[in-house]
């Protein structure tokens, strides 16, 4: 994990995601993206969820990688990639296909 801090940046976006946790596996949609982490929203009849189990974030045609949870309000949580150096190419291949930048 790089000692970068998290960069505030953020791309609006709405993909499916599967969140990996230590006893299975949830579907989600990603709200937003930036190279530091990702918001997501979880389903809205979602059983009891313990974010401290989280592991992994699978976003649909952007890739797989290890996460920790920052924060959660209601239905949102934000995750921080743990290798936010592996992250940033995959992030930004993605954004480039849409012709977006982020500082």
């Amino acid at each position: 994990m790089t000692n970068r801090p998290m960069r505030s940046d953020r791309h609006p976006i709405d993909l499916p995601c599967q969140l990996g946790t230590t006893t299975g596996v949830l579907a989600a949609r990603t709200i937003d993206i930036g190279f530091g982490g990702i918001g997501v929203r979880l389903p809205a009849d979602l059983p009891p969820f313990d974010s401290v189990n989280l592991r992994t974030v699978a976003i649909e045609r952007i890739g797989v990688f290890d996460v920790a949870c920052r924060w959660r309000r209601g239905d949102g949580i934000g995750l921080q990639f743990i290798d936010e150096d592996e992250a940033e190419p995959m992030v930004q291949a993605y954004l480039d296909g849409l012709g977006v930048r982020l500082d």
